[in-house]
């Protein structure tokens, strides 16, 4: 048995870390010695969203992006800030899910945004609210530019994308149309 090398069977089967891979491809940053604070991380994760159907993934995206834009720094786009501060506001089956997808697949801050709204905004609550918007009723006295709900509606399902701008043709103020 010369040249057989001994040793328990542990030894051959412990996993050792090779380096970070990552499904976020961070963007470039050419500020020197940037780095995010940890009074920043710690700030994002006392807001963790964990993918339960009672959380909102839409208000937790509005939090981030207000909590990310308290932060300037020159030579940093916000997209960098936002992709690389961003796995610190997720656990559990959402951080899972995250570390699953395909290295370097989201590139950037929308990219990352649809695919959070696509996979943990429950099908059935876009469902419904797919309903109320297409069996929106107008009041009698009501233009389609002054009904708030229909937008309300539509803003909670972003990744839809429903049209609710004032220039969209479906919500222009009547009085300003022009009908040539």
């Amino acid at each position: 048995m010369a040249g057989e090398e001994t040793g328990i069977t542990r030894d051959f089967v412990t996993f050792g870390v090779q380096g970070f891979a990552s499904s976020i491809a961070r963007p470039a940053v050419d500020a020197n010695n940037f780095k995010l604070e940890l009074a920043l991380i710690s700030m994002v994760q006392k807001s963790q969203f964990s993918g339960t159907p009672l959380e909102d993934p839409n208000l937790h995206l509005s939090v981030f992006f207000e909590m990310c834009d308290t932060l300037r720094l020159n030579g940093v786009s916000k997209d960098a800030i936002r992709l690389r501060l961003f796995p610190f506001s997720l656990r559990d089956k959402v951080r899972a899910w995250l570390h699953s997808l395909l290295l370097g697949c989201i590139t950037t801050w929308g990219e990352l945004t649809r695919a959070i709204l696509t996979k943990f905004f429950p099908l059935c609550k876009t469902v419904s609210l797919r309903n109320q918007v297409t069996n929106f009723l107008q009041k009698e006295d009501e233009t389609l530019y002054n009904a708030p709900s229909l937008c309300e509606i539509s803003s909670s399902i972003e990744h839809i994308s429903l049209s609710c701008q004032v220039g969209s043709p479906f919500f222009q103020d009547p009085n300003e149309v022009n009908y040539l």
